[in-house]
């Protein structure tokens, strides 16, 4: 069932903080699309911290 809450989007850093890893490993992961992303400019990425939890399992 989806939810009629907004999504929330973070930051690269946001998205390091919380898996305790560098903001260049979620920029690698990124341009290696293995983490969904998505792309306000070329430059400029936000992460659905919801949906990454998701992905990586709800333990982390």
């Amino acid at each position: 069932m989806e939810s009629n809450q907004p999504t929330k989007l973070v930051s690269p850093q946001a998205v390091a903080e919380f898996f305790n890893v560098s903001r260049a490993t979620v920029l690698r992961l990124t341009h290696q699309e293995r983490i969904p992303v998505t792309r306000l400019t070329d430059k400029t990425f936000r992460y659905d911290l919801g949906q990454l939890r998701d992905l990586f399992g709800k333990n982390v």
